[in-house]
């Protein structure tokens, strides 16, 4: 009778730990110390049931320990067959490439050693650009790498050098303006900052001409919705009365604010002896803590909920070709072709997510804590009297994805972009989903880089020709 409830409390600890772990109930994430807490009470209603059973007579002692053998068999096949596939996945899989070892092969400047360099200016989890720095270069796109340019069909119809230029001013943004000048800004990822274009050209220097306003630009490259409420936070403290924002455009991107929206990346703090996280980091007993963490990731259970049981990277297409194999140079972003708009490489994170079911956006562990980003700037709004707009950015994926041969198939529903919307409805803020509208772009004219997941020139072009009629001529209109 041991061996049966033991057997049956580890089977319940592996499905607790594949169902529960990591996801959220009434805003409450699941973490080990719940599913931990909850192993005695299923083990006890186990051998409570078991006893119950035996002295009814319903089962034998034999049938109890062969029932016991078939539990402890079939989870030990389940637990190699996760093992097995992914190592497979991994066999399967194409490394990014490392640009710092690769620099033999040309001397194109990549983006990291032209962009101005960020820092912490607190110990809040936000960064700066380095102030009153003035660069001017080229580079290739985010998907380019030295290696890749060997490949013909990219070095002459994907690869192209974008001209940049970027002046930062005193407090650490991309602007020419005094912050005093203006009372509408921008916030946002590098999007928002002007993503390998001059910034009279980016959809904040072209808005900022139609309108004949100043507009202050708080893009950041690489932030998160997180770090942007506590840079605005930051601003709004130590600028006093020469911040006058009253209008504020708030941009979320589809491709990574809601995986990256609550991250602490590149943050370290100082040890804290009461941080149990920190005591154990670098010793056995944090190996240990991520081991159940891998065995739900690694799950079968876990990809078939996420639909993720398919043979993504690289996949066959239906004429034999491999997306990832340009020219017989691997890549790990695949290529694709499309009649009315030309090859491009795409990110596969980026087609993985665009695929995922609506269950992905509502049960990411990042879900609640973007809700409450979304609550503090709406508090903040009311604090300060700013209104919040809130445009949201496609990625290529959603937009030109359907319109190249034999695409992945992505989900009908853009689930996220949904999600964002009626959230920001919710706090009361105006939205504005620029993806109804750059949809009539999408088989006739590329908007984004073809080595890159940012705008072109004809993308920053094409959405401030949109916010601005959709928003300030409206709003004239009135």
């Amino acid at each position: 009778m041991i061996f049966a409830t033991a057997s049956l409390g580890l089977l319940w600890l592996y499905l607790a730990l594949i169902m529960f772990l990591g996801q959220s109930i009434g805003g409450k994430g699941i973490g080990l110390g719940l599913i931990g807490l909850s192993l005695p009470f299923a083990v006890g209603v186990c051998f409570i049931v078991i006893r119950t059973i035996m002295i009814r007579g319903l089962v034998s002692s034999k049938q109890l320990v062969n029932l016991s053998i078939v539990v402890c068999v079939s989870l030990g096949s389940l637990f190699i067959l996760d093992i097995i596939y992914a190592i497979h996945l991994k066999s399967q899989s194409v490394g990014k490439p490392r640009l710092e070892e690769s620099r033999r092969f040309d001397s194109a400047m990549t983006w990291p050693e032209l962009y101005p360099p960020l820092y912490y200016p607190t110990e809040r989890n936000f960064r700066l650009h380095k102030a009153n720095i003035s660069v001017s270069g080229e580079h290739y796109g985010l998907m380019y790498s030295p290696e890749l340019m060997q490949s013909p069909t990219l070095a002459k119809s994907v690869f192209e050098l974008q001209q940049f230029s970027c002046i930062i001013d005193q407090h650490g943004f991309r602007n020419t303006i005094p912050l005093d000048q203006a009372d509408i800004f921008t916030l946002g990822d590098s999007f928002t900052f002007g993503w390998a274009i001059d910034s009279g050209r980016s959809w904040v220097g072209i808005l900022e001409d139609a309108i004949h306003r100043p507009i202050y630009n708080l893009g950041i490259l690489d932030s998160s919705p997180k770090q942007e409420l506590e840079l605005l936070k930051y601003m709004i403290r130590t600028s006093g009365k020469a911040m006058k924002i009253r209008t504020l455009l708030w941009m979320i991107y589809e491709g990574n604010d809601l995986e990256d929206s609550t991250r602490d990346k590149g943050w370290a703090q100082p040890n804290n002896p009461n941080n149990m996280k920190q005591l154990m980091e670098g010793t056995v007993l944090q190996s240990l803590y991520q081991i159940p963490f891998l065995i739900k990731e690694q799950a079968m259970i876990t990809k078939i909920r996420n639909k993720d049981i398919v043979f993504r990277f690289p996949s066959l297409q239906k004429n034999g070709s491999n997306p990832n194999v340009i020219d017989g140079i691997q890549s790990w972003y695949p290529l694709y072709h499309s009649t009315t708009l030309g090859p491009r490489l795409f990110i596969p994170e980026y087609i993985d997510r665009a695929g995922k079911p609506s269950s992905y956006v509502l049960n990411h562990n990042n879900r609640p804590g973007l809700d409450k980003v979304f609550e503090e700037m709406a508090q903040l709004g009311k604090e300060y009297s700013f209104k919040v707009i809130v445009v949201i950015a496609p990625t290529a994926v959603r937009l030109h994805g359907r319109y190249y041969e034999n695409f992945p198939p992505i989900s009908d529903n853009p689930h996220f972009i949904d999600y964002i919307a009626t959230l920001s409805e919710q706090k009361g803020f105006r939205t504005l989903n620029l993806l109804p509208f750059l949809s009539t772009y999408g088989d006739k004219e590329l908007l984004y880089l073809r080595d890159d997941d940012h705008w072109n020139k004809k993308g920053h072009a094409v959405a401030a020709e949109i916010i601005y009629r959709q928003i300030f001529q409206q709003e004239a209109g009135k």
